[in-house]
């Protein structure tokens, strides 16, 4: 026991160094073509998702709220044309773009990064007035750190209860300002060090439906965009908040963690290469069972009053 645990020490050495290095070493130089064209693709996505949910009870409430309390109008709240704090307006965009459960996933991370990733950085960037060549890094960046740290604590995590959105895209949301403030890499260290301890989000509503789901991103947009903003003013957070005793990979994880996928091609490759787009407004997981009911649809002409029982089955993570 004791040599597996000096081995897994040793494998996660530095990972929250070395993510941060990456994010204050990438800029917009480094990115090839293709991974600008798969930047492309999800900012349109992001935004059909959030124009959508705009409409959604959820965010009608939250931007109803944030309306009567928050003068500050330097950040666009996307469908409405109402501008907020960028916090704010992050938070509410988040809860846009997941409010149809339409936004872009991520299988090995189990994840959905858009709700997170773009609203943080958008909203930082309109009110510095940031350029396509900032802002694409910072997008790019967040999504590698929010899903690498994803992919390297799935599926425990979920088993444990945790929503991979809101608890890794806290440290996504947190990198993507971190890189588009040009933060150095000590800096951004403290920004992903204080993500730790804002890394909140449980998957409770499931057994009911809760509404609570749709604000988990705009929970971490708003919550990285904050942590990233501290840092830059001086604030603290622990060196090795990923790996340390009483880090996020422990409390979250149990200390199950795939290193490994930590850092497989960092630098190299980018995870916003890797996420899928939905043909349905649901779960990923359920696609196929949408697939298989169209199909016999199409092939038995039945109508919804016509099916008097259906049975389902999926695997035990998809539920």
């Amino acid at each position: 026991m004791d040599e597996m645990r000096a081995s897994t020490e040793v494998r996660g050495r530095d990972a929250s160094r070395r993510l941060a290095v990456h994010v204050a070493g990438t800029r917009y130089e480094s990115l090839s073509p293709e991974v600008t064209h798969a930047f492309k693709r999800a900012l349109l996505d992001f935004l059909t998702c959030a124009v959508a949910g705009s409409a959604m009870p959820v965010s009608r409430a939250l931007l109803s709220y944030y309306e009567e309390n928050d003068a500050t109008r330097v950040a666009t709240v996307i469908g409405s044309g109402v501008k907020l704090s960028a916090p704010n307006a992050a938070l509410v965009n988040g809860a846009n773009t997941h409010g149809l459960d339409f936004d872009d996933g991520h299988t090995n991370g189990s994840a959905h990064p858009a709700g997170a990733i773009f609203p943080a950085v958008l909203a930082e960037a309109e009110q510095r007035g940031s350029g396509a060549k900032e802002v694409i890094p910072a997008v790019v960046l967040g999504y590698d750190v929010m899903l690498r740290v994803a992919a390297a604590m799935h599926p425990t995590s979920v088993r444990r209860g945790f929503h991979n959105t809101a608890i890794a895209g806290v440290f996504g949301a947190a990198a993507g300002v971190a890189s588009l403030l040009e933060l150095d890499a000590q800096c951004t260290q403290h920004a992903l060090g204080l993500a730790g301890s804002f890394a909140g989000g449980i998957r409770e509503y499931l057994e009911e439906g809760a509404e609570v789901k749709r604000i988990h991103p705009g929970k971490a947009a708003r919550d990285g965009l904050l942590c990233a903003e501290f840092a830059r003013r001086g604030v603290t957070g622990p060196s090795k908040v990923l790996e340390g005793r009483y880090g996020f990979f422990r409390t979250h994880a149990g200390g199950q963690v795939k290193w490994e996928r930590l850092f497989y091609g960092l630098g190299e490759r980018f995870e916003i290469s890797d996420v899928y787009f939905k043909p349905y407004p649901c779960c990923r997981h359920y696609h196929a069972v949408v697939d298989g009911i169209l199909t016999l649809r199409e092939q038995h002409r039945f109508r919804a009053e016509d099916v008097t029982q259906a049975d389902l089955g999926i695997y035990a993570v998809g539920v």
